[in-house]
């Protein structure tokens, strides 16, 4: 896979009322999630292959070892190994599960992780990002999972006080939790230690849009994370993002967009980025393209693996052709929404809005009585017709 997750924000395009707050909200939560996968994926790697040089290592001792003693140290040693080696491949595993949304599952896994090798900073890691994912999508227990999350990367520092990752996501989820001060100094520290990790960056750069309302530092930000990363398709839809919905310079927004697909033009989520920038109700009329939009979130569809992030794009991609009054295509989008979002915390929010949609797509079509099924269930479900 691409070394970039993103949680694909959604946006509706015709009926429902969406701030730019909210969207950003949930903008942010797609860069936490991409960094947080990134990350404990090179972390796995590099102890996979820490774990093999010290089987090398063992291998020699094991051909100069003569007396008992020597030989119990080294059954020790190769016992120590093992258990390491187990502990990577039970992060790896609850990393995929993680990636399909199985988060009890992943969790399970890194905390078996941990109990083979307490000095596992990959598995702290890992756990933190699925707690704090868990805090995202169970809001009356955010606090409770978010301290969760903070309490695993303390761990993962005080084994490597050096962990520059580690600084910069608990950075954010202190963002999170709008304890800016905390979030601002782990910032700050992930970037004194490592000054070369775009993503660090990028977690600053909405400090200084949001809470300190600074654009100019802001953007120079951005800037610094492709100019470490000038390949890096993440980087250029964070700065897009930035333009469209902070300084409304709606060209520069779909250059960047354009750069990202053209680096990575097999990212679902660099299309689903861009299709949402087409069909937003927040850029100038005349930029406005479902058609386009329409286009983008199928080559998205066609390009993710995750059904949760697929019923997104097909309840994105149903609103554009409403918005086109292409309404038999819009109802079949809408349904596969509704099918494969079951699992999908957003999609579940959103189904009031869905039914509904899908109700007004029936009643232009002359279907009344599916019509008013569909608005019955989108009021069950808190929907103000």
């Amino acid at each position: 896979m691409t070394d970039q997750v993103i949680l694909v924000m959604w946006e509706a395009t015709v009926d429902v009322k969406v701030d730019d707050s909210e969207i950003k909200n949930w903008y942010k939560r797609d860069s936490d999630e991409r960094s947080k996968l990134i990350t404990q994926t090179r972390e796995t790697n590099e102890a996979a292959a820490e774990n093999e040089r010290k089987v090398e290592d063992l291998r020699k001792r094991a051909n100069t070892v003569t007396d008992d003693a020597g030989r119990a140290q080294l059954k020790k040693d190769f016992e120590q190994v093992d258990n390491e080696f187990l502990s990577n491949q039970k992060v790896e595993e609850g990393t995929r599960l993680a990636y399909q949304g199985q988060y009890d599952e992943a969790i399970k896994l890194y905390t078996e992780a941990i109990e083979l090798n307490p000095n596992n900073i990959a598995a702290y890691y890992a756990r933190a990002g699925t707690y704090h994912a868990l805090s995202i999508r169970n809001e009356n227990d955010a606090k409770k999972f978010r301290t969760l999350a903070i309490n695993d990367l303390n761990k993962a520092i005080e084994i490597k006080p050096d962990y520059s990752d580690a600084y910069g996501y608990r950075g954010m989820i202190y963002y999170f939790a709008k304890d800016y001060t905390k979030a601002i100094n782990d910032f700050n520290r992930a970037i004194e230690i490592d000054p070369t990790n775009a993503q660090n960056y990028i977690y600053r750069s909405l400090y200084y849009t949001q809470v300190l309302k600074d654009n100019n530092r802001a953007l120079a930000d951005l800037n610094k994370a492709i100019e470490l990363e000038p390949n890096n398709a993440h980087c250029y839809i964070n700065r897009a993002t930035f333009y469209e919905l902070d300084l409304k310079n709606y060209g520069r927004a779909i250059d960047d967009f354009n750069k990202a697909i053209e680096l990575e033009p097999n990212n679902p989520y660099a299309y689903a980025a861009r299709a949402r920038f087409y069909s937003s109700p927040l850029i100038d009329s005349a930029l406005r393209d479902y058609s386009r939009a329409a286009e983008d979130y199928s080559r998205a569809i066609e390009l993710q693996e995750q059904p949760a992030m697929v019923a997104m794009n097909y309840y994105n991609r149903g609103e554009c052709y409403r918005a086109l009054k292409i309404y038999d295509k819009a109802i079949d989008d809408y349904t596969q929404a509704i099918e494969l979002g079951t699992d999908n915390a957003v999609v579940q929010t959103l189904l009031k809005y869905i039914y509904h949609n899908r109700g007004k797509c029936y009643e232009k079509l002359g279907d009344t009585a599916k019509a008013k099924a569909d608005f019955d269930k989108a009021k069950a479900l808190g929907y103000n017709l």
